[in-house]
């Protein structure tokens, strides 16, 4: 009732009358709380326990976001997920290529990334601890974990010539480039394979930047992503919103199994604090 009121519903009577609900309410917020009348409170949609067995509650403080929200990239995203002819069945999904969507084997499935991808909006994408990278334009940022967990498999693709096992970057891999010497515009080629002639010189030979595309284009896009079905509400969508503004899934198809574990009837997730180590998990 209330999805169907939120996407469906029009306004009878007031300033807003004629538009539709999704469309009034953002600006009915904003004119509340400009005129005092409301102000902006966060919680958690329901109790979160830390990996430290603490309970969570939500700060107010600087940070920037990454707009799920923004209509064009919203749009990509919902059109290649929720495209007609979408089938259902098992609980799996395959994203297909050659139709630029996805067949949805699940009814549950298709029904998490429909609400998902209606009301994600703005995500918080930074932090300012932890481990992590930091935020290209704004250093004194981490990127979280779970923005910054969308495409990095696509640098698995690579990374052996890049760094050749060695994981701290104290030398350069079997290809010899530098850090230094993979640019946005060097990127650019090896993951779109875009290339002008102002890239004429760029700072990796050009036999280098070949063998570089070679890999990723062989080993690239995935078709296998394996994670917890739980995650459809964050994590796997935001890998479907980076992967499509960079045309990275819709070349071939690719395979997620979902996967959940439960113990005791609640699921095994970190939301859930510490329940118990691998070892007792096994012999329960």
């Amino acid at each position: 009732m209330y999805l169907k009121g939120f996407y469906e519903g029009v306004l009878i009577i007031g300033e807003h009358k004629g538009k539709k609900v999704q469309d009034a309410k953002a600006e009915i917020k904003n004119l509340m709380i400009k005129s005092g009348e409301a102000c902006v409170y966060y919680e958690p949609e329901k109790e979160v326990v830390s990996r430290s067995a603490d309970q969570c509650v939500v700060a107010l403080v600087d940070q920037w976001y990454l707009d799920y929200g923004e209509d064009e990239w919203r749009a990509k995203a919902t059109a290649y997920v929720l495209s007609e002819g979408c089938r259902v069945s098992h609980s799996y999904i395959t994203p297909f290529s050659c139709l630029n969507n996805m067949e949805l084997y699940s009814k549950e499935v298709r029904n998490n990334f429909e609400s998902t991808l209606g009301w994600l909006h703005q995500w918080a994408c930074s932090r300012s601890y932890g481990l992590g990278s930091r935020l290209p334009w704004d250093k004194q940022w981490l990127i979280e974990s779970l923005s910054d967990s969308t495409i990095y498999m696509s640098y698995y693709t690579v990374a052996h010539l890049l760094q050749g096992g060695i994981l701290n970057g104290q030398t350069t891999g079997p290809l010899g480039v530098t850090a230094e010497q993979m640019t946005d515009a060097v990127w650019d080629y090896v993951l779109l394979g875009k290339k002008t002639e102002a890239d004429a010189d760029l700072p990796v030979a050009a036999d280098k930047l070949e063998q570089l595309r070679r890999e990723f284009t062989y080993w690239y896009p995935l078709d296998l992503r394996v994670s917890g079905k739980d995650l459809v509400g964050n994590h796997l969508t935001f890998f479907i919103y980076n992967h499509v503004v960079r045309s990275f899934v819709i070349r071939k198809p690719g395979l997620f199994l979902f996967t959940l574990f439960f113990l005791d009837r609640p699921s095994l997730s970190s939301r859930n604090g510490p329940r118990a180590s691998v070892p007792t998990a096994i012999s329960s």
